[in-house]
């Protein structure tokens, strides 16, 4: 029998809220502030190093800053999937 870490097992044994509602490279804006953001990491992979919470990294299309938030946060109706912006052929 395999024998596994403390730390590992924690990670192994967390489980994700299931559905994911954005799926890697989605695009999402924020309902508040209307800044679009691209999905870069998901929470079946990505976790809160502190809390070892599932989470999402997304990335801002305006500034390119990544920011983390919790799966819980980011699906509670403050974050929205939205379009891609459609570029005129040849651009």
């Amino acid at each position: 029998m395999i024998e596994y870490s403390p730390e590992l097992k924690a990670v192994l044994s967390t489980e994700v809220p299931e559905p994911i509602l954005f799926p890697f490279e989605s695009l999402i804006r924020h309902k508040k502030t209307g800044g679009v953001y691209e999905v870069r990491i998901t929470p079946d992979v990505g976790r809160l190093e502190a809390t070892n919470t599932p989470a999402y990294a997304y990335r801002s299309l305006d500034s390119g800053l990544v920011w983390f938030r919790s799966q819980e946060e980011i699906e509670d109706g403050r974050f929205e999937l939205t379009l891609r912006p459609v570029t005129a052929l040849g651009q």
